[in-house]
């Protein structure tokens, strides 16, 4: 059964948004911080005293990197996204970073527009996983309308285009260098 959301979370949330996931934890006080994953974005909410609070999201659309470290003593997770604005938790458990991190992996390859590069390091006491997503110029032109792919029956989007692309790749159906070629001259016709 998912936990109950605070109410300022609540409000912000698209009717079709999902919640995947919710990590709560009291930090050094009574007043708990929640980390939610949604289909659409990352959502960090701090709860104060006084019926203050921090809320903060991050869209996947504007997401530039996402970095969970996990080391012998303590963990990391670390979200930065367009124009800079970064998110610093420390308090998520080891166990819980590594499904964070698949959860948010899953749902961004969910939505984005070409692959999620991914890098993993292993250590002599710990590790790191990096979530770098390309900056998605191409996805926002076409949904803006900006530039359209004519097809035989209709005009499709370029974003429409590159997510079938995409598709056939994670299907098997086109190789790796099939897809490079066809994405490539997708991106040249703009």
């Amino acid at each position: 059964m998912m936990e109950k959301l605070p109410t300022p979370v609540s409000r912000i949330l698209h009717p079709d948004e999902k919640v995947l996931k919710v990590m709560r934890q009291i930090v050094l006080a009574r007043w708990p911080k929640w980390l939610i994953i949604t289909s659409k974005r990352i959502v960090y909410y701090d709860q104060k005293i006084f019926g203050r609070y921090e809320l903060r999201d991050f869209p996947y659309s504007k997401i530039e990197l996402i970095l969970c470290r996990v080391g012998l003593f303590a963990t990391l997770f670390y979200v930065r996204k367009e124009g800079g604005e970064e998110l610093r938790i420390p308090w998520l458990k080891k166990m819980e970073i590594r499904s964070v991190f698949e959860t948010i992996y899953n749902a961004l390859n969910k939505v984005a527009i070409e692959p999620v590069s991914i890098k993993k390091r292993k250590f002599f006491i710990g590790e790191e996983f990096i979530l770098e997503k390309p900056a998605e110029v191409v996805s926002r032109m076409a949904m803006a309308g900006e530039k359209t792919w004519p097809t035989g029956g209709g005009a499709e989007s370029v974003e429409e285009r590159l997510r079938k692309l995409k598709e056939l790749l994670e299907k098997g159906l086109i190789t790796r260098e099939e897809y490079e070629h066809h994405r490539k001259r997708i991106l040249e016709s703009i």
